[in-house]
């Protein structure tokens, strides 16, 4: 039964897991030469705001435009590069009312030299090719606009999110905080990624509360930083992480029937990743007995939310507390069915040299305001409402 609960939960919530496994979490730094191009549309940092669709509160999806063709997409802060699904790939089952991409038609395609490769995220495989388009962050009159952009047409894949027709986009959008995207380019030269080519020098994520309510993403959010409004309500995390938004995790910990529990103590050494591509919270090995007994104590129903025990955790040294409202996800009520609660955990493994890896995923970044700051780099965290 234990199994069960960790590998169904996915596949019922058709959860997106779009972490890169292309690199580990581990801290340091690198950088080679960029790839530019000198037709390269150069941005000043601008406001842009985009509103992101609710898909039953595991899926947050946003317009992203290739050329004059635009396609739904999950914009991540995971992985690093564009991903689109291209026509050609023929295992792909996507539902009618979504699009695939079309190079046959576009205008402003290139093409690129790199052979066929693969590309592992925690949901699986996909297997792409590099080329370079036009692209407009959301739809094509965006002025977020980025010429001769690499990105990676979807040629086949074994996720199953887009093998069952029941995903809500067909191109994933990578935020990682790197300027250049790792093993990309040719000749040691890396290619620069979007929110590099775009300005960006900090994004910041937004999720309305609510099974169905909205939510947005703001690049280059008009806040003072350096203001002491600012310092009040927001608390800021090092981000640790050579590639992925991660940060240390010194503790997690939660009260159950009188006793207090903790991972991440004693010598073993945790990090987290916030990650906007995945649904759940990823739990690594040794927690999730842990946290196996908070999870066969949900209602099916939701009645019993209030008296659930709260998740604590203690990120670069500061307490987050997610109460179980946070932490499940609850479905309903529709077709004459009540709500229904089902808690927002899978399973995750993951190396780093810093320490076992949790990601921190839709259900954290649901419940906390969350500012992504490229230049430290760090991540803001302020309480929601």
């Amino acid at each position: 039964m234990r199994l069960s609960i960790f590998c169904w939960l996915p596949v019922i919530l058709t959860a997106a897991a779009n972490l890169r496994h292309s690199h580990d979490a581990s801290a340091g730094s690198e950088r080679r030469g960029l790839e530019r191009d000198d037709d390269v549309n150069e941005l000043q940092p601008r406001t842009f705001k985009l509103a992101l669709k609710n898909v039953k509160g595991v899926q947050y999806t946003a317009p992203i435009s290739l050329g004059a063709q635009t396609f739904m997409a999950v914009y991540d802060t995971g992985s690093f590069e564009i991903m689109a699904i291209s026509r050609q790939c023929k295992v792909c089952k996507l539902p009618s009312t979504l699009t695939t991409y079309d190079n046959s038609t576009s205008q402003s395609f290139v093409a690129g030299k790199r052979p066929i490769e693969d590309h592992h995220f925690a949901g699986g495989t996909v297997i792409a090719r590099q080329d370079f388009e036009t692209v407009h962050v959301g739809t094509v009159d965006s002025v977020f606009q980025v010429k001769n952009m690499a990105f990676w047409q979807v040629v086949d894949t074994n996720m199953p999110i887009w093998k069952n027709k029941k995903a809500s986009f067909t191109a994933i959008v990578g935020l990682g905080h790197r300027g250049a995207v790792p093993d990309s380019g040719t000749d040691g030269k890396l290619a620069e990624s979007l929110i590099e080519r775009t300005g960006t020098q900090r994004f910041a994520i937004c999720l309305e509360r609510g099974p169905s309510s909205p939510g947005y993403i703001t690049l280059n959010p008009a806040f003072d930083f350096k203001s002491a409004d600012f310092g009040s309500v927001f608390r800021r995390i090092s981000v640790i992480g050579r590639h992925h938004w991660a940060v240390r995790m010194n503790s997690m910990s939660a009260t159950l029937d009188g006793k207090t529990t903790s991972r991440c103590v004693g010598g073993h050494n945790c990090i987290a990743i916030v990650d906007s591509g995945t649904s759940l919270i990823g739990v690594p090995p040794h927690a999730t007995d842990f946290i196996f007994d908070i999870v066969k104590q949900v209602k099916w129903d939701c009645s019993n939310l209030d008296t659930l025990p709260k998740l604590i955790f203690e990120l670069d040294g500061q307490k987050f507390v997610m109460p179980a409202s946070a932490y499940t996800v609850q479905l309903g009520p529709e077709g004459g069915k009540p709500y229904r609660c089902l808690p927002a955990f899978t399973d995750f493994f993951m190396t780093s040299d810093q320490g076992s890896v949790w990601i921190l995923g839709m259900p954290f970044l649901r419940h906390f305001y969350t500012v992504f700051d490229r230049k430290e780099p760090s991540i803001c965290v302020a309480e929601q409402g």
